[in-house]
């Protein structure tokens, strides 16, 4: 492994898990998201430090066009401290490592239901984008049940995440708790359909 990845991930904190294995293969999608196997074949699967892919699929996706929009956002905020974002069903990390980059930003929390996203492509997303793994806290968990104080997000993030909720207001419930009044949710990477679609 190489130098730069062994350091990301020695400064990276440990992975928690506020979810008991026997819930998380309660949850209906855990069993695709940690098949490894298959993420293998994914553009996100990164660990063999060839990056290239995964950038050409983030801009044909639009999602980095998205970033951009994001990062417009962040440098409005007008805030007399620095910020804490969770960054919900983050994946591989790549907002993750992105709002870590913020110099207004003091913690991300990622929280995602694949261990193998957490624990092995993340690492390699914060280098890939060159974020502070030091801030980053990471927490294999449901976005239903966030072990987070109420009121104590300045920001709560999904790309991606929101469609795949099957109790959107379960979720957004969660979400009202967790956020300082004031604070933001952002949703991108989700889908428009139309009254005809």
């Amino acid at each position: 492994m190489n130098t730069k990845i062994t350091y990301i991930k020695n400064k990276l904190k440990p992975i928690k898990q506020w979810i008991s294995n026997q819930a998380l293969e309660s949850v209906y999608s855990s069993q695709y998201w940690n098949d490894i196997e298959a993420e293998k074949k994914k553009e996100w699967w990164i660990t063999d430090g060839m990056y290239l892919p995964c950038e050409k699929y983030l801009k044909k996706s639009g999602l980095l066009d998205e970033w951009a929009i994001v990062k417009k956002h962040l440098s409005e905020i007008k805030a007399p401290n620095k910020l804490k974002v969770a960054d919900l069903a983050c994946g591989i990390g790549w907002t993750t490592a992105l709002f870590s980059k913020n110099e207004k930003i003091e913690e991300v929390i990622a929280v995602e239901i694949s261990k193998h996203r957490l624990a092995e492509l993340m690492p390699f997303a914060i280098d890939m984008f060159g974020g502070r793994p030091e801030i980053i806290k990471r927490y294999i968990g449901s976005f239903y049940q966030l072990e987070i104080e109420n009121e104590s997000l300045d920001i709560v993030f999904m790309s991606q995440g929101f469609h795949h909720a099957n109790n959107a207001l379960k979720l957004l419930t969660e979400i009202d708790r967790v956020l300082r009044k004031g604070g933001s949710v952002i949703f991108m990477g989700e889908s428009y359909y139309g009254l005809f679609s």
